[in-house]
Order: structure tokens, then sequence, then C-alpha cells
């Protein structure tokens, strides 16, 4: 009869258990729990021994009534007597004196050893078919399961017992008599013996089956599922006996030859033998008794092994469920958190999993049942019912507001409630491992993080467990973990590595930073000697930096424990986990510009044995050398997590960089030879995220070069820094990849994040790329979204812009000189609600002076000026009160940003330059003796030279030359000459040759004065590739080939020729390519001047 069908209750939905896995859009440490040896403690109590006194003949006192058949007599009142013994093999019953006295030798065996030398001393037991008639069901069940008691968990003496062909041939002769084949068949007919000659049902009681699978799965003998695929029920009794053939044959052929190559055919018949145990309980009978604790072994040891059904755990959970609830008392505690753990290893989706639940949240209103729970089946209920969220979320079922779904999770919520004011009541009785089981199971289901968290955790990808009490979880969870850190930080010299991290996990899942359990944390692993791996050290400094735990004291001793030689064992998560962490916290190494190979001299870098003394330098050093070494076995969120780790933190690394752009995109055919060019396996694979995040790591090793070097600065040492590391087309290669893989995945790009969003235009502008189809589709988002937000007033994360991301968007526009008045007449409703009452300290609170300053820039650029974002933006700079036009107060609202900035000031004037020479009137004003007493560098001039906004006025080669070709013509000039400006505002402008009576300019522009076109760029274009040469000083020196039809005026350009035009100037400009292609003739420079000047009139 087919259990499930008879009983089945409509499941309310579809549920998945699974095991817990590594962590990106965030890393995940994995649970402490062994499979192998979970629950064996109180499992090998539960198993009945009752089995192996029933060959005395007594009844089976106790045992209970549990089958559905059975339930149902009891509840109609029937009596119901309890067999005997059953029936043994060969029709024997179990008082036959021969199968008593074996089975009571069995029993008083002291050891697994002594008991397969009992059975190989009994003539015909392991050498002829099915025992030989020596043996009966009991025997065989009463052997296997002893053998396995005592050598399940002994290493050496397990191993013994597996590598004895006599064990091997005792269990031929079990799955001989499994299968039903009679004792008298000779060994040489089995194999054409025909299994249909034999009654198809099982002679071995359930409780028989359950000790053979038990027993199975606690030698660690039998293969996965993954290893060894499972058949049907024919093809598994086929397998089973031509296996066990196989193993005799393979027994005496390795005798002969004196080894033991059987062993895996031994292993392929503990498989079969379970899978042949499972498929007999898919015929379970009215007549065949089960009791609870039975089912419960049977789904531990599938789980255990990793060998289960899908069809089996369903029968299974059903008749559990079934039990539970027909039941007249509770069941034990150890019945209910055996199953859900073994539900959530096998990873399996049944119709009796939410009955299950339902059944464990009616117990918990049993106050005596509740209290009957150990700490060690709290801890697995909690790991088991973490981990169905888990799977469900895999399955592709999470978050997808059904009613089913908030049903369930408002049961599940019943019970991690009641689980955590367990451990809060209980903390100190909790061992080591349950603590940290819990509280990972705990962060795991986001529970307690609160309304704000949760919704920011979905964004996330994060599990989140659905609340109706947000607020009173999360102060549940406080009182968890004020509990743990009460319990825990006096014992957290007895935990080991792993509970470590899972502890350290769990707290920053629940959103509640632990410091002085992070900082023992930390003691614990520098202070020990044991091995710590990879998974340990990753997945706890991912810890600490997710809840902001930045000690850079702790980081290091974290990463003490860090072996160079070790880390090429280590996955790819651990390390991208660790470089990440890292990046995160912002902590610089102290040896940053080892890996330096374009800025830093060779004699200059430092040496392997400077860096190891140094544990943040030496993981730097090592994750370079993996993701070096094997590209191909990280995924896309490891790549990009790691290249963002190395740029966030600082340290720039070409090598490292160039060799990931050219396995990704591809070599630069112009760099190496044919038979050395790779492909590249492109960003498929990536998300809109990791793309965003790749291009802007890239865009911050050049922004790194222009900010850790004085030889480049601005935008210049930008474009020189990364053209030098990475090569100019293999860089347009990189973007190029990138905008299309979001164009070809994103459409519209209305699935991207803001964030997304911010960072990749962010990076193409940094670098100088602009392709007009992305940027009009950003454009279109912009506009989109601000109106969106407005008029529904949805401030969801991901959807709505901060003060950082808007303000990156407008600086890129700028920057690449595609600004529009449309866009910040967009953005500015926008701005004048996320202000507040526009006082500066409501306006600090959304955008930072730095982002100030650019939108300041942008509405220069583009000259254009929203009237209530303008004044907002001067006001939040240097204030609109009195009080306010303090440089300390603004100082005190803005924190510790090092006050107004060089570029702040420039900005403002460029502003109202802007507004006066546009006859604008913004009802805003600087200050009578602006910048005095504002910004960092008073004294200084303030000019702008060809690297963007500056304070200082430099001469670059290229316009010496001009000077000199126009001197030649005999022009008459002024060198470096400072553009007066009517009225009270500070001279910004200056000019790099001038003729102040004729009004006439010229403007030798370098690279830093354009952007590159990528809409006419393709791929197949030959390369136009620069110079790169070693100057006298050492260092590499770079000359760009670039042209008019790629490269065009970027928005400092167009800002500054506006100006000057505005002012009444007549403007020349050179650009640097066209006096490249001059060769230094002076005639063809002389000629070349004098049509410059023709043109200019």
């Amino acid at each position: 009869m087919n259990i499930t069908k008879r009983f089945s209750i409509s499941c309310l939905f579809s549920l998945l258990f699974a095991n817990v896995q590594s962590f990106h859009t965030l890393p995940k440490p994995g649970c402490q729990f062994s499979r192998h040896r979970c629950y064996e403690g109180a499992h090998q109590a539960s198993i009945n021994h009752e089995v192996e006194k029933s060959s005395e003949g007594k009844a089976m006192k106790g045992q209970k009534k549990s089958t559905r058949a059975s339930q149902q007599k009891r509840t109609n009142g029937k009596a119901t007597k309890k067999r005997r013994g059953k029936m043994n093999f060969y029709g024997k019953n179990s008082s036959d004196t021969r199968f008593r006295q074996l089975n009571q030798k069995i029993v008083s065996s002291n050891t697994a050893k002594d008991i397969v030398l009992l059975l190989a001393s009994n003539p015909n037991a392991l050498t002829k078919t099915s025992g030989g008639g020596v043996l009966n069901t009991v025997n065989f069940a009463t052997s296997i399961h002893r053998i396995a008691r005592d050598v399940g968990n002994k290493s050496q003496e397990r191993a013994a017992v597996l590598s004895d062909p006599k064990f091997a041939l005792f269990l031929c002769s079990y799955a001989e008599a499994l299968l039903g084949i009679d004792s008298s068949m000779p060994l040489s007919a089995l194999k054409e013996f025909s299994l249909s000659q034999v009654d198809d049902s099982c002679k071995f009681s359930i409780r028989e089956r359950t000790n053979l699978i038990w027993a199975l799965a606690k030698l660690r003998v039998v293969p996965p599922l993954d290893a060894l695929p499972m058949g049907d029920r024919a093809e598994t009794k086929k397998l089973l006996l031509e296996t066990s053939v196989k193993l005799r044959t393979d027994i005496l052929a390795s005798q002969k030859a004196n080894d033991k190559a059987w062993i895996s055919t031994l292993s392929s018949l503990a498989a079969y033998l379970m899978d042949f145990v499972g498929t007999t309980m898919l015929d379970l009978s009215e007549d065949d008794e089960v009791n609870m604790q039975e089912v419960v072994n049977m789904l531990w040891a599938f789980a255990t092994a990793q060998r289960s059904d899908l069809a089996v755990f369903d029968e299974l959970g059903s008749l559990l469920a079934f039990m539970f609830e027909k039941s007249p008392k509770p069941p034990k505690p150890q019945e209910l958190s055996i199953s859900f753990w073994a539900f959530a290893t096998a990873k399996y989706v049944t119709n009796s999993q939410q009955r299950l639940l339902l059944c464990l949240t009616q117990f918990l209103d049993d106050q005596k049942w509740r209290m009957s729970f150990k700490t060690q089946e709290l801890a697995n209920t909690a790991w088991g019912i973490s981990n169905l969220i888990n799977h469900r979320r895999q399955s592709g079922e999470a978050n997808n507001g059904s009613l089913e779904q908030q049903q369930e999770d408002l049961l599940i919520l019943k019970i991690v409630r009641y689980l955590a004011r367990a451990m809060i009541d209980r903390c100190d009785e909790y061992t080591t491992q349950e603590i940290s089981n819990t509280i990972w199971a705990f962060g795991n289901l986001g529970f307690g993080i609160g309304a704000a968290a949760a919704k920011k955790g979905n964004i996330n990808d994060y599990i989140i467990l659905k609340s109706n009490d947000y607020d009173g979880d999360e102060i549940l969870g406080h009182e968890v973990l004020s509990a743990v850190r009460k319990s825990a930080l006096k014992r957290l010299p007895r935990f080991k590595e792993q509970e470590l991290n899972n502890l350290a996990y769990g707290c920053a899942r629940m959103n509640k930073p632990q410091p002085e359990i992070f900082s023992g944390i930390a003691d614990e692993f520098s202070r020990r000697k044991s091995k710590i791996t990879g998974q340990d050290i990753g997945a706890t400094l991912w810890s600490f930096a997710t809840t902001e735990f930045f000690d850079p004291v702790a980081f290091s001793k974290v990463l003490s424990r860090l072996q160079m030689d070790a880390v090429q064992f280590w996955n790819p998560q651990e390390i991208s986990n660790i470089v990440w962490s890292i990046g995160t916290a912002g902590i610089q190494p102290r040896y940053s510009k080892a890996f330096d190979s374009t800025l830093v001299l060779q004699k200059d870098r430092h040496s392997f044995e400077e860096i190891s003394r140094d544990p943040i330098s030496l993981a730097f050093a090592a994750a370079a050398k993996e993701v070096l070494r094997r590209p191909d076995e990280f995924k896309s969120q490891e790549i990009k997590d790691s290249l963002w780790g190395f740029s966030k933190a600082g340290v720039r690394h070409p090598m490292l960089f160039k060799h990931v752009a050219e396995y990704l995109v591809g070599s630069a055919m112009n760099e190496v030879p044919p038979s050395k060019l790779h492909i590249g396996v492109g960003l498929e694979d990536f998300s809109s995220q990791e793309i965003a995040n790749l291009c802007w790591a890239y865009a911050k090793q050049g922004s790194l070069a222009s900010d850790n070097s004085e030889a480049v600065k601005g935008r210049m040492g930008i474009y020189c820094s990364s053209a030098t590391d990475f090569g100019e087309t293999l860089l347009k290669r990189l973007m190029n990849c990138a905008v299309e893989a979001d164009l070809a995945n994103y459409d519209d790009l209305s699935r991207l994040s803001t964030n997304d969003m911010s960072n990749t235009v962010w990076a193409l502008a940094t670098l100088g790329f602009r392709f007009d189809n992305f940027l009009e589709l950003v454009a279109k988002q912009v506009l989109t979204r601000c109106k969106s937000c407005l008029s529904s007033h949805d401030t969801s994360s991901g959807t709505v812009f901060n003060g950082r991301e808007l303000t990156n968007i407008m600086w890129s526009f700028a920057t690449l000189d595609a600004i529009t008045p449309e866009l910040l007449d967009a953005i500015e409703p926008l701005i004048v609600s996320a202000c507040g009452d526009g006082s500066a300290r409501s306006i600090a609170s959304f955008l930072k002076r730095q982002e100030l300053a650019n939108l300041v820039w942008c509405c220069a650029v583009a000259g254009h000026y929203p009237p209530k974002m303008v004044r907002i933006l001067q006001r939040g700079l240097i204030g609109e009160t009195t009080d306010e036009k303090n440089p300390e107060y603004m100082d005190e609202i803005h924190g510790q940003d090092g006050g107004l900035t060089d570029q702040g000031i420039v900005t403002l004037i460029y502003l109202h330059y802007s507004l006066e020479l546009d006859g604008v009137s913004a009802e805003i004003e600087l200050p009578k003796d602006f910048p005095s007493g504002w910004g960092i560098f008073q004294d200084c001039d303030l000019l702008e030279d060809e690297t963007g906004i500056s304070l200082t006025v430099t001469t670059s080669k290229t316009q010496e030359n001009v000077a000199s070709a126009f001197s030649r013509i005999d022009l008459d000039f002024v060198d470096e000459y400072i553009v007066p400006f009517p009225g009270k505002l500070p001279e910004i402008l200056s000019l790099d040759i001038a003729d102040p009576v004729q009004k006439f300019g010229i403007e030798v522009d370098g690279p830093s004065h354009f952007y590159y076109s990528m809409d006419q760029w393709s791929p197949e274009d030959p390369p136009r590739q620069g110079r790169v040469r070693v100057g006298n000083s050492g260092l590499i020196e770079y000359t760009f080939d670039w042209d008019k039809d790629h490269n065009k005026p970027n928005g400092s350009t167009s800002l500054k020729s506006r100006l000057l035009r505005k002012l009444g100037w007549k403007i020349v400009r050179i650009p640097f390519w066209d006096w490249q292609d001059l060769n230094g003739d002076e005639k063809a420079q002389e000629d070349y001047c004098r049509q410059a000047l023709k043109r200019a009139g």
C-alpha cells in the first residue's frame, strides 16, 4: 500500500532543505556539523537492542504500534496484540537454539574484530550463499550493528574492518539473504540466477533493515549518490546480486595477487544494500510494524550517507508526520531534531515537511515537553530550520510573498523565537559547538536584524526570515547575543576554529557587531598553534568587515596564521573573501607599493622577506599569486571581489590586473605572438554588480597612481598609468565588453541598481571612455527613477539614488561633456527633498562636501543652474546663515573630511564666473573675503593647469615647444597669462600663450583635455597603441597615439573655452597629436602656427 497516497495532506507549498554553503553578493561559512559524527551519542543509545534479544523467543516489550493501520485500529477502539518475534529467514523462529546461541556470542563479543572472527569461524556463514543457513536475519542485523557501534568513531579500527575480506564476505552473504536467495543455492549458480525465482517481499523486519542502513552510514563506506547513481528497484536488485558475486570473485583474485582491489567493489555493494532497503520502504503494508525511532533512524542514515532518494524520503516523511499527528503524546525532542537535520541534509522537497513543522509548533505549547529538549537538540533544530529557508531560496521560491510561504514563515518564526528564548535562559548549558551552530543558524536566517536591515538584506540576496514583529525580534536578537557574549567570552579558548568563524558569521548576519567577541576571536587565532584553514580566516574576516569591525590589529592577528605555501590549496572564495574584507575595512598594507611594477623601480620595491613581516601585505601577495596562477578556478564574483579588494585597499598591482583582463577579454593582438593569443572567457557570467565593481577596480588603479605618485598627477596621471599598466587596446576591449554585457543582459538598464549604474559610469568617465548609447540609457533611468521616487515616495534601496551615486553619475556626464539641463532639472527636486529643511546640517546628512563640489562643477559645465539646487549646494559648502558661515561649524557637521578642499573652492568660483557671465541671478553670493579662512591651501594662486582643476600652474614640454615656434614667427605673446576677471571674484583662468592686447589665446591641449569616443571604435579596428619607454630616471614614460576622429574635448576643456569666449577671447586649441605628427620639424611647426593664426582671424 502506498502510505503517501493514503495519508497525504495537501501541502501548502514545496520546501527544500539544504546544507550550508560558503558566501559574494556576499561569502557564507559552512556549518560545524560533521555528517558522520552528528547525533552519534544520542543515536547510538536510540538503536533498539531488543532485536538482539528476540532470538530468545521473548516478546518485543514496549514496542509501539505506530503504522498508520495500527493507529487507525487503536483510534477505532480495537485492541491489537503485540507480535512476538517475527518469523526469520528460512521459516525458522528466533527461538531456534542455534541462532539464539550464536546471537548471544555476537552480543558478548568485545570488539568488531571478534565478531568478524566469530562469523568466520562458523562453517559456511561467509563462504556459502546467504550465510549458508548458519545466520538468520537477527544474526545479520545484530552483527552489523555491533560492528558499526564499535568502530564507527575509531578511524584505524574502522579501516581495519573495512579492509578485512572476511567482513566483505559477510556483506555478500547479507546481500544474498536480503534478496531472499535460498542458502542452498551454490555460489557458482549465482551468476545465472534469476531474481524472479524468489519472493519480492523482504524477509527482514523494519527494525533489522534499520540496523543495516544505520550501520552502513556509521561505517562511512557508502559512496554518495553523485558518485554512484541509484536505479529503480528492479535495477537495484540486479546490481546488488551482480556486485555481491563480483565482490566474492574479486576477493578470491586479490588473495592470489595479495592486493586490496576489491575494496571499491565493497563500497558499491554497501550502496546497493542501502538503495535496496530504501526501495522496500515504498511497499509498507498494514501488517508492518514501525515505530517513530526506526523511521527517524532511517532518515538519519540516508541523509548521513548522502544516499537519500526523494521517493523514500517522501514516504518516510509522510509516515513520520502521520505518527506525530496521531500519537496520544508528543514525540521525543530527539526524534524531531534528527528529522529536521535529516531533511535539511538531504535537500529534498516532500509533502511532509510543513506537517512536521506544524507538529513541532503545536508541541511547543506544552511547557513540560519544551523543557525536555537537550541543548544539542535545540541547536540541531535551529540548524535544520535555517537550512529549510536556505534551500527554499536556492530553489527559486525565496520571498515570493505567497500566502503559503507567509504561513510557513510564521510557523518557523514561532520555532525560532522559542529557540532564541531557550538560548537566553540556558546559554551556559550549551557546548561551544551548540552555541556556534545556533548563532550561525539565527544569522543565516537574518533573525532579529530589524526591518530596515531586512529590506537591505533582501536586495543583497541574503536569506531573510520574514517577521510580523521586526522590532520585537530585534530586541530578542540583542538579548540572545548578550547571553552568548557573557557565556562565550570566557570559553573562547575551547571553541574550535570553525566554531569561532561560525560564531563571527552569525553575529555579522544578525547585524549586531560584537567587538568584544571579535577581538577575542582574533586573539584566539594568533594564540593557537593548530592548523588554521582558509575557510577559518576568510569567513572570520568577512564577518569582521560586514559588521564594520575595522580593527587593523584584529585583522593582522587573524592573518598572522596565513601560510604562503598553504594558500595554493585554498579555494578561490576563501582567498577572495580575505582580500575583499581587507578592502572593505580600508586597511592599507604596510608595503602597498610592493607590487607596482609601473611606477616603482625594481630596486625600490620591497622584497618578499620584507612583505612577509606584515600579515596584511602577505595576504595581498598570496592572493595575487593564486589569481595569476589559476584564474580559471575563480568565479566571476571571486574575480571581482579580489580586484575590488586590491583597489579599495589602495594596492596597485599592474601585472595582476593585466593578466585578469587578458583572461577575460583576450590578449591584445599587437602585444603577443599569434601562438600565444588568448581569446578570453568574456563577461557573460558576470552580474551587473560584478561588472560595475570590476570596472571600478580598474579605474581606481589609475586613480591610485595619480594619488600616490608625484610623477603622475590628475587626469593625465590616470591616463598614463592605465595605458602603461594594461595597454590602451586591452583596456578598451575590457570596457567595451563590460558595456556590451550590461546592454545585452539588462536591456534598457532598468534592472541595474543605482549603485551599479553609478560605479560603471564613474569608471568609464575616470578612464576617459564615452559610450553614447550607454549614457543615453543611463540618463533615461535617472529621469525615470527621480520622477518615480517623487511621485510614489518610494525610497527603497536599489531604485533611488543616494547622494554619492547621484553625484558620481552627474560628475561622469560632466567629465565626458554629456551633461544636460534636463538631467540637472530632474535631480533638483530629489536633492531638495533629501536635504530636509535645507539647513547646512540637513544638507550634510545627504551630501558630503566633495559631492557638493562635484555637483557645483556639473552646473558650471552644463551652463545651467537650477536655483533651489544651486542654493543648497553652496549652503552645504560654506553655509548661508551667520552661524553656518563658519569653517569650524562646517567641519563639525561634515565630520573630519579635511575641510573645504582646493577643488571645492575653485568649483564655487567657477560657478559664480558662469552665473555672472551668463547673466543669471541665483540669489547667492560668496563671502567678501572668500576664500580667505576656507580650505587647505589658502595662500596659493587659484589657477588651472592641463590636469584639470588645481591650484598651481605648470608648463609641459609640448607647450614650451609650441611657444618657441610662435616666437620664431614673431608672435608677441605672454606665457602662462592669468586672465583678469571683472568684478570681485578671484582670478582662476590662465592661457598657455596669450596676446592680451588682441585678446587672442592659444591653448596646447594634452591628453587630459580629451575623452575617447568608443562609439566609433571596434574590437576589429587596427590597434592604435601608444609608445612606452624607460626614461633617464628609470621610470616608464608613455606617449599617446591619438587622433581627432576618436578624441573629443572633455567637460573641463569645454567649460574653460566657453568662459574665455564669454570674456571676449579668441582661442586657438592645438591638440598634442597635431604637434606630435610634425616630428620636431621646425619649418613644419612654423607653418602649422601660421595656419593656426590664420584660422583664428
